[in-house]
C-alpha cells in the first residue's frame, strides 16, 4: 500500500463500486420480474414504468460513486509515513 500512486489507489476503490453498479444493474432487472408478479397490487404505475427505473437506476448509481469517490480522493491525498505515524 506505501508504494501505490494516488491514482491506483482512487481505482481501487472506485472499482469496488463499480460492482455495486453492476448489482444495481441486477437488482433492477430482479424488480422488474417481481412487479410485473406483483402487477394486481400496484396503484398509479404500470409494472415497467420505464421512467421510475430510469431515475432509481441513476440515483442508486451516482450514490454509490459518489460514496466510493469521495474517500478514494481522500485516501489519495494522504502521505504514507503521516498515516502510519498517527
Amino acid at each position: 500500500m506505501l508504494t501505490r500512486l494516488p491514482r491506483q489507489i482512487m481505482w481501487s476503490v472506485v472499482s469496488r463500486a463499480l460492482l455495486l453498479v453492476v448489482a444495481t444493474a441486477i437488482g433492477l432487472g430482479v424488480a422488474t420480474a417481481a412487479a410485473r408478479l406483483l402487477r394486481s397490487v400496484l396503484f398509479g404505475s404500470s409494472a415497467t414504468d420505464a421512467s421510475t427505473y430510469v431515475i432509481v437506476g441513476v440515483a442508486l448509481v451516482l450514490t454509490v460513486l459518489l460514496a466510493a469517490l469521495l474517500p478514494a480522493v481522500r485516501a489519495a491525498r494522504v502521505d504514507p509515513l503521516a498515516a502510519i505515524r498517527r
